[in-house]
């Protein structure tokens, strides 16, 4: 199987129902984390799970998550399926899900203005084009070279947008399989079509 992406905006509050629906999927462990947190950081969480199932549920046919276990690095897995790897995010707004054969990883972040001192200090770089391509990582250079190619003007993702780290735009573009979803919480998830994307 290949990498498999699933993206989901949020574009309204989870209403009760749906609320309860989906904090009764999550694993013990990791809804007792939730409820430690403040209630509006809840929303994101329960999306990134919910697509994780939907996931699994498309490529495996399981209708329940596994056991989730969490490596020396904080990394959660499935210990009974080692063969089925996934990664996880989430951010204000969006939620990201991914699953391959191989370890796979996935980062969403909500892009915000960043002022130039800190760019500078950060990344040694002075424009929010070049400070987001740098903030990517190392291991992305050629989708990051790819997006140059791409992208003439040189242009991140647009303020206030979701901005998909590790060189995930242009690897979504490369023909990555990229879902959206909705808040459905209840029934057998269904695949909801390509992810409109831009950048």
């Amino acid at each position: 199987m290949p990498i498999q992406v699933w993206l989901a905006r949020m574009e309204r509050p989870l209403t009760e129902q749906e609320y309860g629906d989906m904090m009764a999927l999550l694993p013990d462990a990791r809804r007792e984390r939730l409820e430690k947190l403040p209630k509006e950081k809840h929303q994101e969480v329960l999306c990134a799970y919910l697509l994780l199932r939907m996931a699994l549920w498309e490529q495996r046919g399981w209708r329940d998550l596994p056991r989730i276990g969490v490596d020396e690095l904080g990394k959660p897995f499935f210990p009974d399926h080692p063969d089925t790897h996934f990664s996880l995010s989430h951010t204000a707004g969006a939620a990201a899900a991914a699953l391959a054969d191989t370890p796979v990883g996935v980062d969403i972040e909500r892009v915000r203005p960043v002022s130039v001192r800190a760019m500078e200090r950060i990344a040694g770089v002075r424009t929010e084009a070049a400070f987001f391509r740098s903030w990517a990582g190392g291991p992305c250079q050629a989708h990051r070279q790819r997006d140059r190619d791409h992208d003439a003007d040189g242009s991140a993702a647009e303020p206030g947008g979701v901005l998909l780290r590790g060189g995930c735009l242009s690897w979504l573009r490369g023909g990555c399989c990229c879902r959206t979803a909705g808040a459905a919480a209840a029934g057998a998830p269904s695949d909801a079509g390509p992810a409109p994307l831009t950048a």
